[in-house]
């Protein structure tokens, strides 16, 4: 299969691969030997950024908020669910008012660390994103990447 074949998440976990050699050989072997990661949390942000300090990272963005996205890719690499939103769902998500931000309880309640909700069926400008719970310095965060 061409990478122009593969499913746009998948593509964005190639380019993390290749712009991070080693990361998720270094995730396995921490979470391996690590006793305290909470259970909802693939691997907290405090364990990617000294792996960070090894690869190329671009300057553009701040180390914490890489690590929050390996965080979540890693998350996802496992099981690599995949939630097609239909397009009944989105209208209802999108026309719904709301007056504070969503709970993230929510996504404590998904069957794996981070899921890819698909939104290529009902909005191409934007093909879907990640989501999923980040542990960090501060505790657990609803954490979102497209």
């Amino acid at each position: 299969m061409e990478n122009s074949d593969l499913h746009p998440a998948l593509k964005l976990l190639a380019e993390a691969s290749k712009k991070f050699p080693g990361a998720w050989q270094y995730a396995d072997f921490v979470r391996s030997q690590e006793r305290g990661i909470p259970k909802n949390c693939y691997l907290p942000i405090e364990f990617w950024e000294p792996h960070l300090e090894h690869c190329g990272r671009p300057k553009l963005q701040s180390e914490t908020l890489q690590a929050r996205e390996l965080s979540l890719l890693g998350g996802w690499r496992p099981r690599q669910d995949i939630v097609t939103v239909p397009p009944f769902l989105y209208q209802a998500l999108f026309t719904t008012d709301m007056d504070q931000a969503l709970n993230g309880e929510v996504l404590r309640r998904l069957p794996a660390w981070t899921v890819f909700f698909d939104l290529d069926a009902v909005d191409s400008a934007l093909y879907g994103f990640f989501a999923g719970t980040v542990c960090g310095y501060e505790g657990e965060e609803l954490f979102a990447i497209s």
